[in-house]
């Protein structure tokens, strides 16, 4: 009972680099090396040891500097005057600023909690490839969600993309303090607010306007707030809002929160405004919950210091970039087996299987709507996506010019 062998340690030492949890290797050492008798307090205690034995006399502080400054992460922090105390850090990896400076075009971004035991917000910005795979751009650990903390964060991330870059759109959900930072900061580019935040918002809010009724909530969300929100057409959405109006005039309540509440962000999240964004499909905040689950599994646990949330981050974009590398690698190298004829015969290995397969989605579109293509089209992912719509595509078909197909 006196500690953990050689051969434990070493086994502990493995386990911990691959992030497994302590649980974990409990198991594996009694599987193992049963003859050491091993305890989860040894466990503990020698990944402490192991993890203190790199800082090499700097204080938990200095060795998240040290991390930072070893792997050329880009920087920045800000402390208070009188104290000292740090109060923001941003971190960007150096392989995901180049990659935000070739993808720039989506950005999402939002905070989540119980990341670190100082139970200070940890904010993730979030970007995309052509290949549809998410990726950290950067994080930044707040003292509070003020509108000041949010202006610092965005100011920073404005550094890293470069003045003369404007991103498409930038997604997060209504949270107030980066409303104004937002259009502040990046005023060319569109800011849109997630629809599935916004549903829920009104669901709950709608559950308790009408004294609890939860069939009251959910018929509203899906049929009234629904035909508002996916408006297609100015026109559409003043006659929807209209009839909103007039049909629920004996809520009064529920009419001042809809329009106070939301109507005023409109061009945010109704689809005749989002239709004209080149946002590649993102009307939600949904790539950055993604990313928040996938990094609290790394983690393990709301408790870790700085250098350990250093660390485990690390390894969450050192996974993502090792897909990265690999989606389009095969974007650039392999031909699907539904991906070969017109078009795709003059795309193959020149853009991203996630291109094609929504052009053979907008061709099954042009397939299905016929003759009246043309009409009914609505064209949305020519704008939405930079990609040729249904009528485009018959357009080509029809003249049998595919050799310019572009």
């Amino acid at each position: 009972m006196s500690g953990l062998s050689g051969e434990a340690k070493e086994i502990v030492r493995d386990m911990s680099a691959a992030q497994a949890k302590p649980c974990s290797i409990m198991a594996a050492l009694k599987e193992k090396v049963p003859s050491d008798n091993p305890t989860i307090k040894q466990v503990y205690n020698y990944r402490e040891t192991l993890r203190k034995s790199s800082f090499e006399g700097r204080d938990v502080v200095g060795q998240f500097y040290h991390m930072a400054q070893q792997n050329d992460y880009v920087h920045w922090t800000l402390a208070e005057e009188d104290t000292g105390v740090l109060t923001h850090i941003f971190m960007a990896h150096p392989d995901s600023v180049r990659l935000l400076r070739t993808y720039y075009w989506i950005i999402g971004m939002d905070s989540t909690y119980k990341t670190n035991k100082y139970r200070l917000p940890f904010f993730e910005i979030i970007g995309m490839t052509p290949c549809n795979k998410n990726f950290i751009i950067a994080y930044a650990i707040m003292k509070d969600e003020t509108e000041g903390s949010y202006r610092w964060v965005l100011e920073r991330l404005r550094c890293l993309i470069g003045e003369h870059i404007h991103p498409s759109a930038i997604l997060t959900d209504r949270e107030l303090g980066l409303i104004r930072p937002v259009s502040e900061v990046f005023p060319r580019s569109s800011h849109l607010l997630c629809t599935w935040h916004i549903n829920k918002d009104v669901e709950d809010r709608v559950y308790r306007i009408s004294g609890k009724n939860q069939e009251f909530a959910e018929i509203f969300k899906n049929s009234t707030w629904k035909k508002i929100i996916r408006a297609p057409t100015f026109d559409q959405y003043n006659i929807v809002v209209e009839h909103f109006r007039d049909r629920f005039k004996g809520f009064p309540g529920l009419i001042q929160y809809i329009e106070g509440t939301w109507l005023g962000h409109r061009e945010k999240f109704v689809s005749c405004w989002t239709d004209l964004v080149l946002h590649f499909g993102n009307t939600a905040t949904c790539r950055v919950e993604s990313a928040h689950a996938q990094l609290k599994q790394w983690l393990n646990s709301s408790t870790g210091a700085l250098d350990t949330v250093w660390t485990k981050v690390d390894k969450v974009i050192q996974s993502q970039l090792t897909d990265i590398r690999k989606t389009l690698e095969d974007s650039r190298r392999t031909i699907g087996v539904h991906q070969r004829g017109f078009p795709f015969d003059k795309l193959s290995c020149r853009v991203s299987h996630y291109c094609l397969d929504l052009i053979s989605k907008e061709l099954r579109r042009m397939r299905e709507l016929s003759t009246d293509v043309y009409d009914r089209c609505g064209c949305v992912v020519r704008s939405t996506h930079q990609i040729p719509c249904a009528c485009e595509l018959r357009a080509v078909v029809d003249s049998g010019i595919t050799h310019h197909f572009h």
